[in-house]
C-alpha cells in the first residue's frame, strides 16, 4: 500500500556568498510505502491449507508448554488471511484454541 506526499526540491539557489540570497523550489509528489504486502505462492497457499485443515482439528491446548506453539499458530492463520478459507472443522478448532489461550492468558495475568 502506498501513500503519496508532497516534497519540495532546490532546483536552484545563489551563491552562499552573495549578498542577495535566493532560492528555486519545485514541489514534486512521491509515494512511499506505508504497508508491506504478504505474498504467498499459489502451490504454498495450497499447501498451507490443506496443512491447516489437517492439523488444526488435532491441536489442542495442554497448558503452558504448547502456548507459544500454538500462539504461533493461530498468528500465522490469521497473518496470511487463512482462516476465512478453511473447512469448518479447522474453523471450530481455531475458535476452541483461541478461547483455550485467552482463558490461560487470562488466569496466568491474574495470578501476578
Amino acid at each position: 500500500m502506498y501513500e503519496e506526499y508532497e516534497q519540495e526540491i532546490v532546483v536552484g539557489a545563489s551563491d552562499t556568498f552573495s549578498s542577495n540570497q535566493w532560492e528555486d523550489v519545485d514541489t514534486v509528489i512521491r509515494s512511499e510505502i506505508v504497508q508491506d504486502s504478504i505474498v504467498m505462492c499459489h502451490s504454498c497457499w495450497t499447501s498451507a491449507l490443506e496443512y491447516y485443515n489437517t492439523e488444526l482439528p488435532k491441536m489442542k491446548f495442554e497448558g503452558s508448554g504448547r502456548y507459544k506453539r500454538l500462539a504461533n499458530v493461530l498468528h500465522n492463520v490469521r497473518y496470511y488471511n487463512l482462516d476465512a478459507h478453511l473447512n469448518n472443522t479447522a474453523k471450530d478448532s481455531i475458535r476452541e484454541l483461541r478461547n483455550s489461550l485467552s482463558k490461560f492468558i487470562g488466569k496466568v495475568g491474574e495470578e501476578e
